[in-house]
């Protein structure tokens, strides 16, 4: 039986920041639960100023990257894990990207020239500085790979600038104070040694607020994204898109799937979006209901409670009232997915939560796959089936589910997500 291709994205708070993520446990735990092939990491931070394409400096964000790859081939020993050198996407800002060689080649889709550049036999090739090239494969890339046959892993960079098919810059994905997508690109290669399937990871952390959603809709015009796929190519928009795809309607009060995210499903595009609300999204009478499903986001500090605060009501979700609800930024965290020429039945997409510790399925039975929960071995307290029906009404059982609580909301106010295929 084949094993499914995992991806894991996180958008960890502060990683390479001056309060750098405090709880290492935690993120081990998530990671090694995931046992994915790709680790994607969202908002890696860096003092320095807008650069796009620039490789970081050493310190903090880098340093902290190349640290965490160490970290994840101890969780793997038998895997050989390598890091993409992390690329400012815009203003202190980057993402990292682990892979595990055993299983992938990195292709690019650019080339290293002392900053990330489309290929072009022209350009010089440079190397990178030492701390990154001995995080990153330097393995020759198979010929009849699709981005850069021939070249070295580390003769390549991930994609950070971008334009449409006029050749204008696109201001709203990769304009002034913008974070503009990440693509990364890798072959998988069979026995005799030929590609056999590729995949192309863009990682994006979309803008906020009043530009949220025209960075979605400008996603589309991004070649990148909108080009025809090759033979054998998986390709996923995933990261964190600052845009809830649930979001409430307060036309008529009821909690309704974002129509904003048919921007890449719609034809001619046609992605699937793999965490996506159908009709039945609004549960009356049950406080937070149905949505909370769908949340990626955490409360924070004493916002955050193991019980809900209105009318007694339990919500019929183990995320009770330490998931933001659908009045806030809640529902972040997504992904799309198309291929050609590979298999996507059962492809899925999984909210990690470390505070159940067991599948909802466990906990209230479900028809939706891509909602299923991964079990994590959580060190603190957890939900079961048993206790959800019998409200505790002691400050002190609320006391140690705070306890227990702080090191993930202090790790990221984010879920991670894993995306299987």
């Amino acid at each position: 039986m084949t094993m499914p291709v995992g991806i894991l994205c996180w958008n960890i708070s502060n990683l390479g920041g001056s309060a750098a993520p405090k709880h290492p446990d935690y993120i081990a735990n998530v990671v090694q639960a995931a046992e994915p092939q790709f680790i994607v990491l969202i908002e890696v931070l860096s003092d320095e100023s807008e650069d796009r394409g620039k490789l970081l400096p050493t310190d903090p964000g880098p340093q902290e990257c190349l640290t965490k790859r160490t970290e994840i081939q101890t969780y793997f020993p038998a895997g050989d894990w390598k890091l993409v050198p992390p690329l400012h996407t815009g203003l202190r800002e980057a993402v990292a990207v682990f892979y595990d060689s055993n299983h992938w080649y990195f292709t690019g889709p650019n080339i290293w020239t002392g900053t990330s550049e489309k290929p072009d036999p022209k350009k010089t090739l440079a190397g990178y500085q030492r701390d990154f090239a001995d995080a990153m494969g330097n393995r020759k890339i198979p010929d009849d790979a699709f981005h850069n046959p021939g070249l070295r892993e580390n003769q390549c960079a991930a994609r950070v600038a971008y334009s449409d098919s006029a050749g204008n810059v696109l201001e709203a994905v990769g304009g002034p104070k913008k974070h503009a997508p990440y693509v990364t690109t890798f072959a998988a290669v069979d026995k005799p040694g030929k590609v056999r399937k590729s995949v192309s990871i863009i990682a994006v952390h979309g803008s906020r607020g009043k530009e949220s959603a025209d960075y979605i809709r400008s996603l589309a015009r991004v070649a990148e994204i909108a080009e025809d796929l090759h033979d054998g190519e998986v390709r996923l928009v995933l990261g964190d898109f600052n845009l809830n795809s649930v979001q409430l309607d307060k036309t008529d009060g009821r909690v309704k799937y974002n129509t904003e995210f048919n921007t890449l499903i719609d034809d001619p595009l046609r992605y699937t979006l793999l965490l996506k609300a159908t009709d039945s999204v609004h549960t009356v009478g049950v406080f937070g209901g149905y949505p909370s499903r769908f949340s990626t986001s955490l409360r924070r500090g004493a916002a955050a409670s193991l019980w809900p605060r209105s009318n007694n009501e339990t919500t019929r979700y183990p995320g009770y009232f330490y998931t933001k609800d659908v009045n806030d930024h809640f529902s972040l965290d997504n992904s799309y997915i198309k291929s050609r020429g590979v298999s996507l039945e059962g492809a899925n997409l999984t909210i990690l939560n470390p505070v159940v510790g067991a599948p909802y399925t466990d906990v209230f039975p479900l028809d939706e796959e891509h909602l299923r929960l991964r079990k994590l071995v959580a060190s603190g307290y957890q939900i079961t089936a048993e206790s959800e029906g019998n409200r505790p009404k002691s400050s002190a059982v609320e006391a140690k589910f705070r306890a227990a609580y702080q090191p993930f909301y202090e790790t990221s106010d984010h879920l991670p997500i894993l995306i299987e295929f």
